[in-house]
């Protein structure tokens, strides 16, 4: 019979059912229950001190996130706290020659070679190199002066098989031998081809060391592609580390850049738990098949016409990682691994009409393609709704993606080779800092430079003082950038032509400049301002001689933008050259290309402490956490979206199009992905995103059914660049216990309070500053409309002191003494400010605004048809 015990710690009880059980058993009833009471206790002391302890003790669990795409397991749900990030510095020596975009810096060797823009890792191109004579190995090459016998090297670049055996890199060295990379046979995706030199490997002979693009065939008209190519310096200790990597790995680690490269603009993102985003940002798979209509951000429909009509998404995936895709509707569903070219890897069953399919990516997967179609079912009408993804292998319920983010702008270096003196990120306070031990000058508009001095024939000297001193001499870390990238040798003496040099004082620094690119002839001395003209963009020549004859003295001074005098036999127009010495940055000439200016990076003497613009949260969900640590991100940069209603008829707002020549419209930088679009501050869900081939200037956002309303707000977005810069690890923890995440949370209010009432103070200021001004218009000049969008001239100044004009006028009289409006006081400009806008008269047309000091907004170049008055933002100083 059972004998009955106490519910909670099971102390024994007396049978009391019949006088034969009832009996006291001095063990049983005493010693037993002892024991159990004695063991409760023991548990319960335990209990409480493990609790205790989470209350009173904090526990953090240490993380780092490595570059690239990872998963990452959290044991509960907490916000990340950084506490480290270090600079890194690549220097590809062979410039901007890498990026393959310019067939004229690959010489060909039995063999033709064109760009290819089928082809592709990086930017517009890659270079096709095809074998053209039988019996001879073909290929192209470049001369490597850059590499000495007493160092060691990577040289590492993409190589993709087009018809042949096997094509790579291949080294001439010194001595006349061929050092190989390995060879590439993937016809289908690029892939790394690399090779290490050492001192022995280099040679010590007088054979003109070159890099050779290498098909490696002897047989006629087979080829390859190649693209991303560099050349790094490295240590002894990394060369021998490069023994025991794999290509796929050396890839990460050394990534192509151009020229000098620090960390940009670091970021971590964590994926939401489900990793698909709204159907706005998913494209049309067939549309003349069937176009799709979105219901609300996570349910579509499709009236088909035919198969394979739907919508499909790319993201990013792990490799070797489970994931299941589950949704409603009565579709088919498709879900593919793709490799980092984004070429098919696993068909996995194509089509399937089911809700539920999961996947194990395969080992070299970079991304997975979802599609949700009609697939095989034939013409009808079809609704999707509630896709999910998820890491695992079950099926989870739906809930909208969202993302959680830590974004950071500034540049990180370090010593290029060993990686000492890096430049660190960390927080105090809720706020992010940078210990700043590298110093980086773009010879722009703002440099002054002292008179130039003759050094040797076809050579200049010419030398500034710099701002912030730094660690200078012949061993002192200092890199400069030519403007066509080439990166520049230190010369103490000033001899060599394209040579920078700190002196050891820190503060003097030197170019030595050839005449063949400033245009000063040997018998001449420029200028402090002329000095200034060539780094913003312009070289000199002689007006009515060839645009590369150098100014000697004599005949009248013109300059000329370098981009054309670099291209002499492409006609100029009015403003590709001026007869008096220019004031602004040269900028794109009347064929589009721009003029990257000089840059120097060098080590301070002294370093310095400053904060940094930050953006977000990074958070984990319990569980797996898909993580992406990269680099180039740009937070929230104004931009003035174009309406092409008034070209096309069609209500779109444009975003970066590079089919609108409106630069108010683009982007800073050439964007790799748009992520988001911000109208007054906040989030816009309703842009559609284009990806990065869509147009010369990269990705795109484009807003449909464009309303009146829509013109009156503001807009900024964030998008990723599509210039490479290295990735470093983001080191950092989160909150393991109770005590770690109350701690975290009374810190996070403290600092929130004080942000808050900084904002206030920051509000009340702006407030003080003026509205937006209605100006009186004159000379016959009047607000422009169509189609019911009027856009009015406005002005403002903010509290900072700059001045903001915006709007649209025509049919006015143009010219520099004509104004449009007139500025009153406090909002002039101490010098003329000059922009470049676009005017609509049977087609876009360019026009000049100039705002002049005396207040004065006049249009110089162009029409009395519309006129967009969009202008650069300017400090107003009188």
């Amino acid at each position: 019979m059972t004998n009955p015990v106490t519910p909670n710690i099971g102390l024994n009880k007396i049978d009391r059912t019949s006088p034969s059980t009832t009996y006291f058993d001095l063990e049983k009833y005493i010693d037993q229950n002892a024991d159990a009471v004695d063991r409760f206790a023991g548990e319960s002391s335990e209990s409480i001190d493990a609790l205790e302890k989470r209350l009173d003790t904090e526990e953090r669990r240490e993380v780092v996130l490595q570059p690239g795409l990872q998963i990452v397991n959290a044991e509960r749900s907490a916000p990340f706290k950084l506490s480290g990030i270090k600079g890194r510095t690549l220097v590809n020596l062979l410039g901007r020659d890498g990026n393959c975009e310019d067939v004229s810096k690959w010489p060909a060797s039995a063999a033709t070679v064109v760009l290819d823009t089928a082809n592709k890792m990086f930017g517009s191109s890659s270079i096709k190199v095809t074998n053209s004579t039988a019996g001879t190995y073909g290929s192209a090459y470049r001369m490597t002066p850059e590499i000495s016998n007493d160092k060691y090297y990577l040289i590492a670049g993409f190589v993709k098989l087009g018809v042949g055996s096997g094509a790579g890199l291949t080294f001439l060295n010194k001595n006349g031998a061929n050092v190989f990379g390995n060879k590439i046979s993937n016809t289908s995706s690029f892939e790394l081809s690399y090779i290490r030199l050492s001192p022995s490997d280099i040679g010590t002979g007088a054979t003109a060391a070159r890099l050779k693009f290498d098909t490696g065939s002897n047989v006629a008209n087979e080829y390859a592609y190649y693209d991303g190519i560099r050349i790094y310096e490295i240590t002894q200790a990394q060369y021998a580390a490069l023994g025991s990597m794999t290509p796929e790995l050396i890839a990460s680690k050394y990534p192509y850049v151009d020229s000098v490269q620090p960390v940009r603009n670091p970021y971590a993102i964590r994926y939401g738990e489900n990793l698909l985003p709204p159907f706005y940002e998913w494209e049309s798979t067939a549309p003349l098949a069937g176009r799709p209509v979105i219901i609300n951000p996570y349910e579509y429909t499709v009236t088909a016409s035919a198969n394979t009509a739907g919508l499909k998404v790319v993201i990013p995936c792990a490799p070797k990682t489970d994931y299941v895709l589950n949704s409603s509707g009565d579709g088919m569903v498709a879900l593919q691994d793709l490799d980092s070219s984004r070429t098919l890897i696993n068909n996995n069953g194509g089509y399937q009409d089911v809700t539920s399919l999961s996947i194990r990516t395969s080992s070299n997967a970079a991304f997975l393609s979802i599609i949700l179609g009609v697939g095989t079912k034939g013409a009808g009408i079809y609704t999707f709704k509630n896709p999910m993804l998820t890491i695992g292998s079950t099926p989870k319920p739906f809930k909208p993606r969202e993302d959680s983010m830590l974004a950071l702008q500034t540049d990180l270096y370090a010593h290029p080779l060993t990686g000492a003196n890096a430049d660190e990120v960390f927080e105090k306070d809720g706020q992010y800092f940078k210990l700043k031990k590298f110093n980086r000058i773009v010879f722009d508009d703002k440099i002054t430079f002292n008179a130039g001095s003759k050094q040797a024939a076809g050579l200049q000297r010419v030398q500034m003082t710099l701002p912030s001193a730094g660690i200078g001499g012949a061993s002192g870390p200092q890199y400069g950038t030519k403007y066509d990238g080439k990166i520049m040798p230190v010369d103490a003496n000033g001899t060599v032509a394209d040579s920078v040099y700190l002196n050891s004082n820190g503060v003097s620094l030197t170019f030595v400049i050839s005449s063949t690119d400033s245009g000063w002839g040997d018998n001449y001395t420029p200028t402090a301002d002329e000095i200034k003209a060539y780094f913003m963009g312009w070289t000199m020549s002689v007006s009515g001689q060839p645009r590369t004859v150098p100014y000697n003295g004599t005949g009248s001074k013109v300059w000329i933008k370098t981009t054309m005098v670099n291209n002499p036999n492409t006609p100029m127009v009015v403003g590709d050259y001026v007869g008096a010495v220019p004031t602004e940055n040269a900028g794109a000439d009347s064929k589009g290309l721009s003029y990257p200016p000089y840059q120097l990076v060098y080590q301070l003497a002294t370093p310095t402490v400053e904060p940094i613009v930050s953006e977000g949260m990074l958070t984990f969900h319990e569980g797996d956490n898909q993580i992406e640590v990269g680099t180039g991100i740009v937070l929230r940069e104004s931009v003035n979206p174009y309406n092409e209603v008034r070209d096309t008829g069609n209500r779109k707002y444009n975003i970066n199009n590079g089919a609108w020549p409106v630069p108010a419209s683009h982007f800073i930088n050439k964007a790799h992905s748009v992520l988001a679009v911000y109208r007054e501050g906040k989030y816009d869900p309703q842009w559609i995103m284009y990806p990065y081939s869509t147009t010369a200037l990269g990705a795109m956002a484009q807003l449909l059914n464009v309303q009146q309303e829509d013109e009156r707000y503001s807009y900024s977005a964030t998008y990723l660049m599509w210039d490479k810069s290295p990735v470093v690890p983001f080191t950092g923890s989160y909150a393991a216990n109770e005590k770690a995440m109350f701690q975290e949370l009374t810190d996070a209010v403290q600092q929130n309070a004080t942000a808050v009432s900084v904002l206030r103070n920051k509000k009340a200021e702006k407030e003080l500053s003026s509205g937006w001004i209605t100006p009186t218009l004159l000379n016959g000049w009047v607000t422009a409309q169509w189609d019911s969008f009027p856009d009015i001239p406005m002005y403002t100044k903010d509290s900072a002191g700059s001045v903001y004009i915006r709007g649209m006028v025509k049919g006015g009289t143009t010219g520099y003494n004509v104004p449009i409006f007139i500025l009153p006081e406090g909002y002039r400009p101490k010098q003329i400010v000059r922009t470049y806008v676009y005017g609509n008269s049977n087609g876009l047309n360019p026009c000049v605004i100039y705002v002049r000091p005396d207040g004065l907004v006049v249009c110089t170049v162009g029409h009395s048809g519309a006129v967009s008055m969009d202008i650069t933002p300017y400090l107003a100083e009188q």
